[in-house]
């Protein structure tokens, strides 16, 4: 991602290295001009070679790109590129071109960024301290958007605990009125000896 924030070549980001992480790192004069060699004769290969369907008459004219990508990949490859002798291209090679330019292409990424690294190591400081500045306000936002968070639970919690009592207020209330309409509807009344006096509807039918 970052080789592409850089304007890397397009073709060699995705080999883009760990260490373009690291602006510090350090990459002698030497090495650099040794991948710009292997980078001119990788685009001399592709406008001149491509495409043929065995590799192993035209390596001369390229050496620093193919003896380069055989050294550089010798230690992974199940077949090295060359021969024991280091005169041809191994027979499994000659036979897979297909292969051959997969190869070329990787070394051609690798070397790439060998050459470039000191031009741009510039833009590489000026991304990442970008980056870290997105970063610091992201997570300055998101320690904001979580103190608004706490803050409307406790508004909420409190509207509840105010709703909470108000209702069992309210409950107690009709409680109490209830309570005082039944007690005014039981009144028994009695005369001098201790009767009951009926009530009026009952009088009036006697």
């Amino acid at each position: 991602m970052l080789a592409a924030m850089i304007d890397a070549d397009s073709r060699f980001v995705s080999y883009a290295p760990d260490y373009l992480l690291t602006p510090n790192h350090k990459i002698s004069k030497k090495d650099a001009q040794d991948a710009q060699i292997v980078i001119y004769q990788y685009e001399q290969f592709l406008r001149n070679a491509k495409g043929m369907a065995n590799y192993n008459g035209v390596w001369r004219q390229y050496p620093e790109l193919f003896k380069g990508a055989h050294i550089w990949s010798e230690s992974w490859v199940n077949v090295p590129m060359f021969m024991a002798h280091g005169n041809d291209l191994s027979i499994e090679w000659q036979n897979q071109p297909g292969a051959v330019l997969k190869m070329l292409e990787k070394f051609a990424g690798y070397s790439y960024f060998q050459a470039n690294f000191n031009e741009l190591r510039p833009k590489i400081r000026v991304m990442m301290a970008s980056w870290f500045f997105v970063q610091k306000m992201e997570l300055r936002q998101s320690d904001q958007q979580d103190d608004l968070l706490i803050r409307e639970r406790k508004t909420y919690q409190s509207l509840l605990d105010s709703y909470v009592k108000v209702r069992k207020s309210q409950d107690e209330h009709l409680a109490f009125l209830d309570r005082i309409k039944l007690s005014s509807q039981v009144v028994i009344l009695n005369d001098l000896d201790g009767n009951e006096i009926p009530k009026n509807d009952e009088q009036s039918e006697t």
